[in-house]
């Protein structure tokens, strides 16, 4: 029996972006595959390398939602604000129309409906409401049209505040919207990194079963290993003068460009870590 640890063959490697693992998958694909790249039958090989392409398909566009999700959240973020200032203007304007017609002579009926109205829903002024944090807020203005559809209609009507209110209840309904877009997670970085760990380890499956299946034929195994061995190389090469992991292109395994964006910068390790497991080959 011959043992083989995981951590020696692992050592040199570099973690592999999405972009490269789908390449060498992809070229090795064309080695088991019938065609004019053929080198060798190996069914139980070419069924890992569709299992880990999977994962790696998977990992990718796990990926380009996050990313497309972290440049839109800020102008989401940027709706909200700006829907929680209108918001914050038409309660305000609400309450002043009402303080002007406390302007009125003591005793005008007017004067003293729009006081009454006033002290019921509004008794300390707006801040109470527009200082809430975003939901909150939302609630606490939905409680308000409640009041002053209801309880006070008449007072509004009275008052003549129908358009003043109508306009809280649009305000409000836009900042609901807004708030229910910045409450969809959609895919978290968790997920990603999850993705991205689940296609690592079937990628690397496929490089210990090669060694498991070839561990007596050099050749093949070298011939197997080489578009891995490229990209590692490719890959090394790039972090060792930039300090990043490059773009790879799937489809040519070039680097695209000298933009590291397959990877969080503060999350990525560019080597691996594996544990000292044993892998017993006959």
């Amino acid at each position: 029996m011959e043992q083989l640890r995981i951590s020696d063959l692992f050592a040199h490697y570099y973690k592999p972006t999405e972009g490269s693992m789908k390449y060498s998958l992809g070229q090795l694909d064309l080695m088991l595959s019938p065609g004019p790249r053929k080198l060798i039958d190996d069914w139980s090989l070419a069924e890992r390398v569709a299992d880990a392409f999977g994962l790696v398909t998977v990992a990718s566009e796990k990926r380009f939602a996050w990313r497309n999700r972290q440049r839109v959240q800020p102008l989401r973020r940027e709706g909200a604000v700006q829907a929680d200032n209108d918001l914050d203007h038409s309660i305000s304007g609400f309450n002043d129309q009402l303080l002007s017609f406390e302007k009125l002579p003591v005793g005008h009926p007017l004067r003293l409906c729009a006081r009454e109205l006033r002290l019921a829903v509004l008794p300390l002024g707006v801040f109470p409401i527009t200082s809430l944090p975003f939901e909150e807020q939302h609630a606490a203005t939905n409680v308000l049209l409640g009041k002053l559809a209801s309880e006070f209609v008449d007072q509004v009507q009275t008052l003549n505040l129908g358009p003043f209110v109508e306009n809280i209840a649009m305000r409000n309904q836009v900042y609901g919207e807004s708030l229910s877009s910045l409450g969809q997670p959609g895919v978290t970085y968790d997920q990603v990194q999850i993705a991205y760990r689940a296609a690592l380890d079937g990628f690397f499956t496929v490089v210990l079963t090669i060694w498991h299946n070839h561990l007596h034929d050099p050749e093949a195994r070298a011939s197997l290993l080489a578009p891995i061995n490229e990209q590692n190389l490719r890959i090394s090469r790039h972090y060792r003068r930039r300090n990043t992991v490059p773009r790879i292109d799937p489809n040519t395994g070039e680097i695209v460009d000298d933009a590291a964006d397959e990877f969080d910068p503060i999350a990525h390790q560019p080597t691996l870590t594996v544990d000292e497991r044993v892998l017993e080959q006959a």
